[in-house]
């Protein structure tokens, strides 16, 4: 393990987006840190609180009678929880979390514009691609983004 450098250090706070199940991740030559990723991503809005990963995966054993101890261990399960408070409370978020659907109504003559967010009675889960953004800036200066993701996640 390298010694800690200050360079390392991330300048800003995670940035959520999301993706239909697939999408590819953004080439960090093509698109710069903090920049929109484009394609089929959005943002997941504004939070409260940092974004919090816990990950843990499960292992088998490889056992033999020759020996006492395990002479092998494969990966045979994986699971990862993220967890943020969002700032903003619009049906457009909370579908993810949620698992809904939205329907939007424009605003018209007599008509108040207004979302409305449908959920439960489906037993299929959606599942999404999501992606998180943070930003370091090197030596010279140049912003550099930080990227992880999951390629399928459901809520």
């Amino acid at each position: 393990m390298a010694d800690p450098v200050v360079t390392n250090i991330l300048k800003s706070g995670a940035i959520a987006w999301i993706a239909p199940t697939g999408e590819a991740f953004p080439d960090e030559t093509t698109v710069a840190a903090g920049a929109v990723w484009g394609g089929q991503w959005a943002r997941l809005g504004f939070t409260k609180e940092p974004l919090k990963l816990a990950y843990e995966d499960e292992e088998h054993e490889i056992e033999v009678e020759e020996f006492l101890g395990a002479v092998g261990r494969k990966k045979i399960g994986e699971k990862a929880m993220i967890e943020t408070v969002l700032s903003e409370l619009m049906a457009d978020y909370l579908k993810y979390g949620m698992d809904g659907a939205v329907t939007t109504t424009a605003a018209g003559a007599s008509q108040k514009a207004f979302s409305e967010l449908l959920v439960g009675n489906d037993s299929e889960k959606t599942v999404y691609t999501i992606g998180f953004e943070g930003v370091r800036y090197n030596a010279s200066a140049v912003a550099l983004p930080q990227r992880m993701g999951f390629y399928a996640a459901e809520r």
